[in-house]
């Protein structure tokens, strides 16, 4: 009998074959998928995507009519996300045109006004129309709202860390990005990013300055814009707008430093700031003829000088100001008693001056040069303290505050509020000023 033909090492070689040829096609898959994720890895991180002709369409119109407040951003913030719709495209899954829009309708509440944010384009009726029946409306509809929303949350990012004018940060400057900071673009994108409501409100209103004074003068501004007007309660609009005018003040000073000296004009106080405490010491600044200029600088040196008499040996405390502005003390103690303290040329003088020169040095790790300033002073001898720290040291015009709560107002000792509070709404005359807050 014919032997039967053995077809089993056939089949184990078959199926060998076949596993081999299996484990090299898993693994081109794999390979295939590897380089797919790393495509869509590429894609979610970058937001690489085919370009989209009426969003480009739409921002080079706007660059060319000047319908943009920050072109440069705008386009910035488009081109690294494909130049794809950020607020109304359909097929995304999470946007916050919604929140942007409740911002946008809301920003009294940070000191600034609604007319500087697109809103006769931007409106609730469209933003409806474009979400919720986009068959209604062409695409090039869709852009102009999408960078225009764009344009006006950039506005306010700015607006908020900045303010509307810093004369420091002019809106060119930011719109061109080329400066160490807070980029209104990149702030956004990071917010659109968030998943949540929350999130995204709370990514925008963190660029706002961190400063005790600012967030209390905010969060009053809250009170009395939001919750007490629901509540019926009236608030003169000319509290308001003093602390929108000051909020804007105190963006431009933005100070992220814990220990620090700061003079304020209109209070005519003195604050060294500590971790734990401030301490306040009265001043005297210059009369409305020789007023005292605003400036930030850094206190590097205390000097004790010789004086004309045994009463007026002289404190120094120094710092580089093109304004040949000095902090020091005065024989002249009874003026500290004056609620006006807008007596001198220009300088500031302060009272208990020889123990603001103890604090520093103390704060400076420098206890044993303490007893040499009295030393000094009694026996008309010229020292000098070299701080190893500099203390930060700003003078500021500011005109209200809020103190545990209340509202304190300070006198407008230079009579510069008004032409700030102009600028600020938008008004070009002093008689629209006053018609506009009738008006109200």
């Amino acid at each position: 009998m014919q032997k039967p033909i053995k077809v089993i090492p056939f089949l184990k070689l078959g199926l060998k074959v076949g596993v081999i040829m299996g484990i090299i096609f898993f693994f081109l898959q794999i390979s295939g998928a590897a380089k797919a994720a790393a495509q869509h890895s590429t894609t979610k991180y970058t937001l690489v995507a085919w370009p989209d002709s009426s969003v480009i369409s739409a921002i080079q119109t706007a660059k060319t009519t000047g319908g943009l407040l920050y072109p440069l951003s705008v386009e910035r913030l488009y081109a690294k996300n494909g130049n794809k719709l950020v607020w109304i495209a359909p097929e995304r899954l999470q946007t916050h045109n919604w929140d942007a829009m409740l911002l946008l309708d809301c920003v009294v509440q940070y000191g600034l006004i609604p007319t500087d944010y697109h809103p006769a384009e931007l409106t609730y009726d469209q933003l409806h129309l474009l979400v919720e029946h986009p068959e209604k409306v062409t695409e090039s509809q869709k852009a102009d709202y999408d960078i225009l929303l764009t344009d006006a949350m950039i506005a306010l990012i700015n607006n908020l860390h900045f303010g509307k004018l810093n004369a420091n940060f002019p809106p060119e400057k930011l719109d061109a990005g080329n400066f160490n900071g807070c980029h209104a673009d990149l702030e956004l994108a990071n917010a659109l990013s968030t998943l949540n409501q929350e999130d995204f409100l709370s990514a925008i209103e963190n660029v706002q300055p961190k400063a005790k004074a600012y967030t209390n003068l905010q969060y009053h501004m809250h009170l009395i814009t939001g919750v007490y007007t629901g509540d019926n309660y009236e608030f003169p609009e000319s509290d308001i707008k003093k602390m929108a005018i000051n909020m804007e003040r105190l963006r431009w000073s933005e100070n992220d430093n814990v220990t620090y000296i700061a003079v304020n004009i209109p209070s005519f106080m003195l604050e060294f700031h500590r971790p734990d405490t401030i301490y306040q010491f009265r001043v005297l600044a210059g009369n409305p003829a020789t007023p005292t200029a605003s400036l930030e600088s850094a206190i590097n040196t205390i000097q004790i000088s010789k004086g004309w008499s045994a009463s007026s040996r002289r404190i120094y405390f120094t710092f580089y100001n093109r304004a040949g502005i000095y902090l020091g003390n005065t024989p002249e103690q009874s003026s500290f008693k004056q609620e006006d303290r807008a007596v001198s040329n220009g300088t500031l003088n302060v009272e208990h001056a020889q123990k603001l020169a103890a604090m520093l040095l103390v704060n400076d790790g420098n206890l044993k040069s303490v007893p040499l300033i009295a030393k000094a002073l009694k026996k008309n001898e010229v020292r000098k303290f070299v701080l190893k720290q500099k203390i930060p040291f700003k003078v500021t015009y500011i005109t209200c505050a809020v103190d545990e709560g209340v509202l304190v107002m300070y006198n407008d000792v230079y009579q510069l509020d008004q032409n700030l509070e102009m600028k600020l709404y938008n008004v070009t005359n002093t008689l629209a000023l006053g018609l506009s807050a009738k008006n109200k």
